[in-house]
């Protein structure tokens, strides 16, 4: 019964489960585990299973303010294509504005499709969605 959740079973469920008191759960489930949470806590693999998609979705996020900050940092003169964006601004060169804005949103857009059905994948895989 203890090792039927990943995370472990609590005292509360545990006395639902078996049909006694908290405190006698408790003391069993206590017991039972002894010392192994005290000797394993600095030993063993550390999963991130549950918490991956979330962290690729920071990514995804990351991805996309740095496509954000490459299209103003054209006004402070820098030198490449947030400069070609920022001339086409100044000299009303609309179609290579265009064309340039196109580009960046397909990147944008390609990073956030292939990152979001990754995690989704993750998801389904990990039973998370």
């Amino acid at each position: 019964l203890m090792s039927t959740d990943k995370g472990g079973v609590s005292a509360s469920r545990l006395s639902q489960m078996i049909g006694v008191q908290w405190r006698t759960a408790q003391l069993m489930q206590r017991k039972l585990q002894g010392d192994r949470e005290l000797q394993n806590s600095l030993s063993g693999l550390v999963e991130v299973d549950d918490g991956l998609p979330e962290i690729v979705l920071g990514l995804n996020q990351t991805i996309m303010f740095g496509l954000f900050m490459v299209m103003i940092v054209g006004s402070i003169g820098t030198v490449d294509l947030s400069q070609e964006i920022f001339r086409a601004l100044i000299f009303n060169d609309g179609g290579k504005g265009l064309g340039i804005g196109f580009c960046v949103a397909f990147v944008g857009l390609t990073a956030d499709r292939l990152l979001v059905e990754w995690v989704e994948l993750r998801k389904r895989m990990y039973g998370l969605a």
